[in-house]
């Protein structure tokens, strides 16, 4: 969202807190709530309900000006005992794939516990990733990342990995008429319900809102049902996402200007060797050029010499005559005879 648009979600009641937010993600995910274990189930794509939530962490680390910039998650255990991380995160997924495979597993070597069935009593864990963006080549929108072979066989089933990926979801805004499942009505709400006025009737509310299990999950997302200190709270959770957002653009913007210098520097020294090259060529093949012209000449004028010397020794031809054979001057053709009569002489 733009400061803009987070300006009106403040001042006009009747839009939602968007779920791609701190505060809209403490409300729905980080308690045990109908909403919470029909999102994961989902999210992990389970086919039996999840009927029990415990969350590992009471608090969440909220999204700061100088930590993990738009990442908030939490960690629960089912009835099962199978661990989640339900992370969702707005932006910077510099090394998210190390990031998300460091802290799954850190997750899973914490779960160890001493005795002799340590290895045994481990059980599965579920890291599921949801990014506001398209990170990732293709056009799956959800992806399942599993332990296995370059053959595709399983190598073990206590690891799993989900990733959603927002800027991928193939519905607009006004296509929610075309929403036949539950995984995707959940993926819906969380890219497009705070862009909706609850009280306008033109709208055209999605049908599955309506008493259905998104439905109180939204009412608390409403900020007409916010108390005072709630209020606080968000009012405190966009403020952070401003300064998130300029830190992002800051760094982009860095970032661009690193790579236009970088550019430049290229770009120039390509020109300046193409340049080079091609005076190099120029001046080589000009001396070249001229090089060839003033032998040529020279070897030119030696045999002529040596032609016009035999053509004098010969004694046949007068002076005349082999001056107007070799287009020179008689002055010339003496000049020639007097030297050779000088070589002949010493």
């Amino acid at each position: 969202m733009t400061e803009e648009e987070e300006e009106i979600l403040v001042l006009r009641e009747h839009y939602l807190i968007p779920l791609l937010s701190d505060y809209g993600f403490k409300v729905s995910f980080a308690t045990d709530s109908a909403f919470s274990r029909r999102a994961v189930q989902l999210l992990a794509h389970f086919d039996k309900p999840i009927d029990r939530l415990e969350f590992l962490r009471n608090e969440i680390e909220p999204m700061t000006f100088k930590s993990r910039s738009g990442l908030y998650d939490v960690i629960c255990r089912d009835e099962h005992k199978r661990v989640f991380i339900v992370e969702m995160q707005t932006g910077n997924y510099t090394y998210f794939k190390e990031r998300v495979l460091f802290y799954i597993f850190q997750t899973y070597c914490g779960l160890i516990r001493q005795g002799v069935d340590a290895f045994k009593l481990l059980q599965s864990t579920y890291c599921i990733c949801i990014v506001k963006d398209a990170i990732t080549k293709g056009e799956d929108y959800a992806q399942k990342f599993l332990l296995q072979n370059e053959k595709g066989e399983l190598f073990s089933t206590l690891i799993e990995i989900h990733l959603v990926e927002l800027g991928k979801f193939p519905y607009l805004r006004s296509e929610h008429h075309k929403i036949d499942t539950d995984f995707k009505q959940l993926l819906y709400t969380m890219k497009y319900a705070h862009t909706f006025d609850m009280r306008d009737p033109t709208e055209g509310i999605p049908q599955f809102w309506v008493d259905t299990w998104l439905t109180p999950m939204l009412e608390k997302l409403h900020q007409g049902s916010l108390s005072p200190e709630q209020r606080v709270m968000l009012e405190v959770d966009i403020l952070t996402m401003r300064m998130f957002t300029l830190e992002e653009r800051e760094r982009l913007e860095a970032a661009v200007e690193k790579a236009s210098i970088a550019l430049t520097k290229k770009v120039t020294k390509e020109v300046a060797e193409e340049v080079t090259e091609k005076v190099t060529e120029e001046v080589t093949g000009k001396v070249t050029e001229e090089v060839t012209e003033k032998v040529s000449k020279e070897v030119t004028a030696e045999v002529e010499l040596k032609r016009i010397k035999k053509a004098i020794l010969g004694g046949k031809i007068s002076i005349e005559a082999i001056a107007e054979m070799f287009e020179k001057s008689i002055e010339a053709i003496l000049a020639i005879k007097q030297s050779l009569e000088n070589e002949i002489n010493n």
